[in-house]
């Protein structure tokens, strides 16, 4: 439980919940017969959000030994 209050932890799963947050602006948006209100809908999506990520950012790297994302920037895909 320490490893998801720890600084690191929280900013890494604020800035992905802020991007899982964005991400459903436009479905959220387009909803017509929501029952709350815009902002509502996307404050509890974001808080719910952080909770979420920070179990990812906390245990997932140090019981794995791999890093949450991974980013390749080749030219072709590399089959294996």
């Amino acid at each position: 439980m320490r490893s998801l209050a720890q600084p690191e932890v929280l900013k890494s799963a604020a800035t992905a919940a802020l991007g899982s947050s964005l991400a459903c602006y436009p479905r959220f948006f387009l909803w017509v017969n929501r029952p709350q209100s815009l902002c509502t809908l996307e404050a509890m999506l974001f808080l719910c959000s952080i909770v979420l990520w920070a179990f990812v950012f906390g245990w997932h790297t140090r019981y794995t030994g791999r890093p949450v994302f991974t980013f390749r920037w080749g030219l072709r895909p590399s089959w294996k």
